[in-house]
């Protein structure tokens, strides 16, 4: 009976890994690109972030503009080598017409570099002593263009603009 039980546990356990996998590979809705984009960039896995953009998909941000997929990965992997950034977004507004989608909110990042990251189930005993590593947020703004492609919706133009403190 507990091996049943285990097996049934692993089965359901797969069956939601799976699901949610399969959301990102061929991704319906604005809503499901959207939460595969921010799993995926805040779990570090740029192949699959890149995998949300059309082939000639523009990507623009305060370092310039993208075209294509290899730019467009090029300029993220930059940002994401820039430290370890935590993203997340709010989705203000958004609509689908025919074939094309938009999204637009905003974002917030945290973005934590040097120092010593230390995630998941780590323990640490005795005197260790973990310091160093500097931490900043940005709040910003986007605007997302989707395009269904063969089935597939994906992301043809990204805006992203980080928004600046107010001057004092």
């Amino acid at each position: 009976m507990k091996a049943v039980r285990m097996f049934l546990l692993t089965l359901v356990f797969s069956l939601t890994i799976t699901a949610a996998w399969a959301d990102c590979v061929s991704p319906k809705t604005v809503k499901e690109v959207r939460d595969c984009w921010v799993t995926n960039w805040n779990d570090k896995n740029l192949n699959r972030v890149v995998s949300l953009y059309a082939e000639d998909a523009t990507f623009e941000n305060s370092d310039g503009t993208f075209i294509g997929r290899e730019q467009i990965r090029a300029a993220l992997q930059k940002l994401m080598e820039s430290g370890d950034v935590q993203l997340t977004v709010s989705s203000l507004k958004g609509d689908t017409s025919g074939e094309l989608s938009y999204d637009s909110g905003s974002f917030d990042e945290t973005i934590t570099t040097g120092g010593v990251m230390i995630k998941g189930g780590v323990v640490i005993k005795g005197g260790v002593k973990v310091s160093g590593g500097d931490s900043k947020k940005e709040h910003g703004s986007y605007l997302v263009v989707l395009k269904k492609e063969k089935g597939k919706l994906l992301i043809v133009q990204h805006a992203s603009v980080t928004q600046q403190p107010p001057h004092e």
